[in-house]
């Protein structure tokens, strides 16, 4: 009978040293989840504010300057001026320009 005593008080003990790990870990996880509450309900700094709305100013100025690309006909007759015996076609033109960014469908051929 004392054996088997012994041997419950040792069981008991390991499962309230599990219990104390497992209380332990959620106590961490209850202040992980507080300081992340605390960081999502913050309001940014006034210089962190100023920052972002450069950020944005500058992002709506880039997509703004975006260059703009001649027409594939302009380009073909201005290459055909500059070098009279060229072999380049409109579809060659239409092709770079898609390349570069410029115009988003082929013009027609002549």
């Amino acid at each position: 009978m004392a054996v088997e005593k012994v041997r419950w008080q040792r069981e008991l003990s390991d499962a309230g040293d599990e219990v104390a790990d497992a209380r332990a870990i959620i106590l961490k996880q209850a202040d992980r989840i507080r300081e992340l509450e605390r960081g999502f309900s913050l309001k940014p700094n006034p210089a962190e504010s100023r920052l972002r709305l450069e950020i944005g100013d500058l992002q709506a100025k880039l997509k703004a300057a975006k260059p703009t690309l001649p027409k594939a006909l302009e380009l073909l007759n201005e290459v055909r001026r500059r070098r009279k015996k060229t072999n380049i076609v409109e579809a060659d033109v239409d092709i770079i320009l898609e390349v570069l960014g410029g115009e988003d469908e082929p013009t027609e051929l002549l």
